[in-house]
C-alpha cells in the first residue's frame, strides 16, 4: 500500500515538473512582438461637426499577432500627442477642433511588446455648423413716394469719336419718363442715350411723376488727332514721308470673323503692333508697350505716329493711350488714321469719314524663298498704282537686264542685283533715296528678290518700306 501510494506521488511529481517545462512556451508565444500597421492601411472618414466640435473615424487594417492598437494623435500646431487604446480596428476622435489640420498614427500592442508607429496621416476636419439666426421680424412697410435718380451728372463726349453715353434713371418705370435735350444741334437723347452732334454744351433731361433731373453735357471735337487715308499716302509718295504708321490689328485672324488682320491686308509701310490677340482679346498694358517697343516707336525719330485699326475705333484709341500715358511719346505727334483702314477699302468706304479709296495700298505678307517675312503686292495693285492719283512706289526690277529688255511692268526700272554685284541696285535705292517705299520685281523662283532683299537692308532701307510683287513676272 505504501508502494502504491509513492507510485502516485512519483507520478505527481513528474507531471508537475513536465507542466513546469511547457509553461514558460506558452508565455512566450502570448507575448510575441506584434506587426506595425501598414500606414496605407489607416483612413480617416466619417467626418462630422456641430456647433462646439467636431468628430472623425478612423480605421486600419488588422496586424499580425496584435491585441490591441493604440491611437495617437494631435492637432498640426500642437506638440503633444493625445492617445487612445482600443481592442477593435476603428475608432472615433471626438472633441476636435472644427476647420483644422491634425494628424493621426496608430501602434500594434501584444501585452508588454508593441509595434512602431504608423507614419502620421494628415487630415482636416470640418468646419462648425453655425448657430441658425433668428430671422429678422419684418418691418412695417413704409408708404413712400417713388424718387427719380439717374447715375451720371456731367458727361463728355466728342464728335468724331463715335460714341455715345447712356445715363440710367431709376425709381420710376421707364414708361412714364420723357427724355429731353436742350439743344439738339450740340447732342440728342432717346430712352438715355446720349449722341454727340456738334461742339457745345446741352442740358438732357428726365421728368416723370412730378420730378425731373438733369444731367450737364459738353461736347468736344475729340479727344484724339485724326489724319486723313488721302494724307497719309500723299506723304509716303514724296519719298520722305514725315508719318510713321502703326497697325494695332491682331496679326492673323483666328476668331473665324473674317474681318481681315494685318497679315491679311494693311496699309502699305505700316508696322505690325498689335493690341489685341489673334483671337480678338484686348492684350494686357505691359505686352502692348512691348509690341510697340519691337517697332521702335519712340521720340528720337521725328516722325508722327499714326495708329490705324479697322474703322479708327477702340482699338487705335487703346494704341495711343498706350503711347503717350505708358511710353511718354508726346501727344502732339500722335495720330489715328481716320475711318482707319475702312477709308480706303471700297467694301466699307461707304461707312467712312473722308473715304478715299484706294485698295492698291492695302497689301498683305509673304515669304521670301530665304524665310524672311516681307510685304507684298499683286501686280493688278502694282499695276494700278503706277497709274494712279498718288504714285507712291518706286519699281525695281532686279532680274538680270536681258530679262528686264525681254519684257518688264510699265514703269519699272532695271536694277540687276546678279550683275556687276548689284551696282545698278543700289545707285537706284540711292537716287530715290532710303526712306522711300519700293517694289522688288523678281523671276519666278524668287532667288533675285531674296538676295536684292538683303542687299536693301545694308543700304540702310527699312523693312516697312520694301514690298515684294507677288510671283514675280511669272504670274
Amino acid at each position: 500500500m505504501k508502494n502504491q501510494a509513492k507510485r502516485v506521488l512519483m507520478f505527481g511529481l513528474m507531471i508537475a515538473v513536465a507542466l513546469s517545462m511547457l509553461l514558460p512556451n506558452v508565455s512566450e508565444a502570448a507575448a510575441k512582438k506584434p506587426a506595425a500597421v501598414k500606414a496605407k492601411t489607416v483612413k480617416v472618414y466619417k467626418s462630422t461637426s456641430n456647433t462646439k466640435t467636431a468628430t472623425v473615424k478612423v480605421k486600419w487594417k488588422k496586424a499580425k499577432n496584435a491585441k490591441k492598437y493604440r491611437v495617437a494623435y494631435k492637432a498640426k500646431s500642437k506638440k503633444s500627442w493625445k492617445k487612445v487604446t482600443t481592442k477593435k480596428t476603428a475608432v472615433t476622435l471626438k472633441n476636435l477642433k472644427g476647420n483644422t489640420k491634425y494628424s493621426v498614427k496608430v501602434r500594434s500592442l501584444n501585452g508588454k511588446k508593441y509595434s512602431k508607429y504608423s507614419k502620421a496621416k494628415t487630415f482636416k476636419t470640418k468646419k462648425l455648423v453655425k448657430k441658425p439666426s433668428k430671422p429678422d421680424e419684418p418691418k412695417p412697410p413704409i408708404d413712400e413716394k417713388p424718387e427719380l435718380k439717374i447715375d451720371k451728372s456731367e458727361v463728355t463726349l466728342y464728335v468724331k469719336d463715335g460714341y455715345t453715353a447712356t445715363v440710367t434713371a431709376s425709381g420710376i418705370d421707364t414708361d412714364k419718363l420723357t427724355w429731353e435735350s436742350s439743344d439738339e444741334a450740340v447732342a440728342t437723347v432717346e430712352n438715355g442715350v446720349i449722341t454727340p452732334v456738334g461742339e457745345g454744351k446741352a442740358v438732357i433731361s428726365v421728368s416723370g411723376e412730378d420730378q425731373k433731373k438733369e444731367c450737364q453735357v459738353t461736347v468736344k471735337s475729340s479727344a484724339y488727332q485724326y489724319v486723313t487715308a488721302k494724307d497719309v499716302l500723299t506723304s509716303l509718295a514724296s519719298g520722305n514721308s514725315e508719318y510713321e504708321l502703326i497697325d494695332v490689328r491682331q496679326n492673323i485672324d483666328k476668331s473665324g470673323l473674317d474681318m481681315g488682320s494685318y497679315t491679311k491686308a494693311h496699309v502699305i509701310s505700316a508696322l505690325g503692333a498689335p493690341m489685341m490677340s489673334d483671337e480678338y482679346d484686348y492684350l494686357a498694358a505691359d505686352q502692348c508697350v512691348e509690341n510697340l517697343k519691337k517697332v521702335g516707336l519712340s521720340n528720337e525719330n521725328g516722325k508722327k505716329h499714326v495708329f490705324i485699326c479697322y474703322y479708327g475705333g477702340e482699338i487705335a484709341q487703346i494704341g495711343v493711350k498706350v503711347a503717350r500715358s505708358l511710353m511718354g511719346i508726346n501727344n502732339d505727334d500722335i495720330y489715328i488714321l481716320e475711318s482707319g483702314q475702312w477709308s480706303m477699302d471700297p467694301e466699307w468706304s461707304s461707312m467712312a469719314k473722308n473715304p478715299y479709296e484706294a485698295p492698291q495700298y492695302l497689301i498683305g505678307m509673304g515669304t521670301l524663298k530665304t524665310g524672311e517675312a516681307v510685304q507684298t503686292m499683286t501686280k493688278s495693285q502694282l499695276t494700278t498704282a503706277m497709274t494712279g492719283e498718288i504714285k507712291i512706289c518706286n519699281v525695281l526690277d532686279v532680274r538680270v537686264k536681258a530679262d528686264y529688255d525681254a519684257g518688264h511692268i510699265d514703269g519699272a526700272v532695271s536694277a540687276s542685283v546678279k550683275e556687276n554685284d548689284g551696282s545698278a541696285l543700289k545707285e537706284e535705292v540711292q537716287k530715290a533715296g532710303k526712306t522711300s517705299v519700293f517694289v522688288l520685281v523678281g523671276d519666278g523662283q524668287g532667288e533675285d528678290v531674296a538676295e536684292a532683299y538683303q542687299k536693301m537692308l545694308g543700304y540702310g532701307v527699312a523693312t516697312n518700306q520694301i514690298v515684294v510683287l507677288d510671283g514675280g513676272m511669272s504670274k
